[in-house]
C-alpha cells in the first residue's frame, strides 16, 4: 500500500513538473510570438513610411515639371511642331 502511495505521489510530482515545463514553454512561445509580431509591425510601418515618402517625392517632382505660363508661351511653337511630328509618325505605322 505504501509503495502504491509513493508511486502515485512520484507520478503526481512528475505530472506537476511536466505541467510546469509546458506552462513555461507556452509562456516563452507566446512571448516570442509577441516579439515577432511587434518586430513585423515596426518593419511594416517603416516600409509604409518609406513608400509614402517616395510617393510624395514623385508627386513633388512631377508638380515641378509643369511649365509656367511664360514658358509655355515661349515653347508653344516647338510644342505644336512636336505634336504634329508625333501624330505623323503614329499614322505612318
Amino acid at each position: 500500500m505504501a509503495e502504491k502511495r509513493d508511486r502515485e505521489q512520484a507520478e503526481k510530482a512528475h505530472n506537476d513538473e511536466q505541467a510546469f515545463i509546458w506552462r513555461k514553454d507556452k509562456e516563452n512561445y507566446e512571448e516570442e510570438e509577441r516579439r515577432l509580431k511587434n518586430k513585423i509591425a515596426v518593419i511594416n510601418q517603416e516600409n509604409c513610411d518609406f513608400l509614402k515618402r517616395q510617393m510624395n517625392e514623385k508627386a513633388s517632382r512631377q508638380a515641378g515639371r509643369r511649365m509656367n505660363r511664360d514658358e509655355f508661351m515661349l515653347n508653344k511653337p516647338l510644342l505644336k511642331e512636336i505634336n504634329k511630328k508625333k501624330k505623323e509618325s503614329n499614322y505612318d505605322g
